[in-house]
């Protein structure tokens, strides 16, 4: 039972990283020669060694579109914001003046999943 639970997390994670990588490939071409553009952007994840920067119990950060990812000794968080959310605190930090009262309602916009690896 403690196997399966680490093989689906173990799992879960290179389906997360896989599916963050595929986001990084470009298909577009130039618009006046129509020749295929390389795309130079780098693929995987870089993680930072947590060194009293965060959440002690992060050992691991990595950045990924829309938010982190933390590993830890018992699993990893991914914390991320919905672009709903971003696009609100974009209008109020650009002075929109229609988003004050929907802010002060809202206590955080970042969420986070995690997910615990058990006895490995």
């Amino acid at each position: 039972m403690e196997k399966c639970i680490c093989q689906n997390a173990l799992r879960t994670l290179f389906i997360l990283c896989l599916s963050i990588s595929a986001f990084a490939k470009g298909n577009t071409r130039h618009p006046a020669t129509g020749e295929r553009q390389i795309n130079v952007k780098k693929v995987g994840l870089d993680f930072i060694e947590n060194k009293g920067q965060w959440n002690p119990e992060a050992r691991y950060k990595a950045e990924i579109p829309g938010g982190a990812l933390f590993l830890t000794n018992q699993g990893f968080v991914y914390t991320y914001a919905s672009p709903e959310d971003m696009a609100v605190l974009s209008d109020h930090d650009h002075g929109d003046k229609g988003h004050d009262e929907q802010m002060e309602d809202e206590a955080t916009v970042e969420r986070e999943s995690q997910i615990e690896f058990g006895d490995c």
